[in-house]
């Protein structure tokens, strides 16, 4: 199993830059960036979608055979496809997620590092890309929103690809709206009860009005009537009384 690249590795390179007067800024996708957002995944490398300088590439590997790395352990070599769409005009310096003296590292638009993770999907089925989706919203680091524009993002790329690229890429999309599905469902709407006035209805005593002759029960309206009702009347009889 390749080393894991952690802070340790990025802090002591930051310093070995700085001794050497040199600083390094880049942006990043894959592993080394979801490592960096939610500090919950072990990485092997950092992919950077910005091109490495070569004094830097030298660097990094008389660093690795001193920390006793891999050499390619700060590589450029991303998906071509995702790589060349990356590049393609938005700004890839979104959001700082490492800063040192002499090292800056970023990751690109939130839908653009998501498509970091959905172009690979093409080619590599095991499910480890959609896991590190999840953990991106899961970490509240991308929104439905995001998610939605990624998945639109990357439809618009379909077309481009060549027929069996396009197939994969079809059951991709599918797979990965599933994936939203489950990540941001939809709320069950509880209905609401139509509300009705409140409205005193009469009541009906038990009691028989009081009247000699007359069998009517006494129907009065507790808040309004306590005087009928006290005296047992129905209101037939009751109104010829008052």
């Amino acid at each position: 199993m390749t080393d894991p690249i952690d802070t340790t590795i990025l802090d002591s390179f930051d310093f070995y830059l700085n001794k050497h007067d040199k600083s390094f800024t880049a942006s990043i996708v894959g592993g080394g960036a979801i490592y960096l957002i939610a500090r919950a995944k072990v990485t092997g490398d950092i992919d950077t979608i910005t091109k490495i300088p070569e004094d830097i590439k030298r660097l990094s590997k008389a660093f690795a055979l001193e920390q006793d790395i891999p050499q390619r352990w700060l590589n450029d070599n991303v998906s071509n496809l995702a790589q060349d769409f990356l590049r393609s005009g938005r700004n890839p310096f979104h959001s700082l997620v490492y800063e040192g003296s002499a090292v800056k590292l970023y990751v690109p638009y939130k839908p653009d590092l998501l498509l970091s993770k959905i172009f690979p999907m093409i080619d590599r089925p095991d499910g480890q890309d959609l896991d590190d989706i999840s953990l991106l919203v899961k970490e509240g680091f991308i929104s439905k929103q995001e998610f939605d524009e990624a998945i639109t993002l990357f439809q618009r790329q379909i077309s481009l690809m060549n027929p069996d690229e396009k197939d994969e890429a079809e059951i991709v999309v599918q797979i990965v709206e599933n994936e939203r599905d489950k990540l941001f469902p939809i709320p069950t709407k509880i209905p609401k009860l139509p509300i009705t006035p409140s409205k005193e209805k009469s009541q009906t005593d038990k009691k028989i009005c009081q009247v000699v002759g007359c069998n009517n029960p006494v129907h009065f309206r507790p808040r309004t009537d306590p005087k009928r009702r006290k005296k047992g009347y129905c209101t037939q009889c009751f109104n010829q009384r008052s």
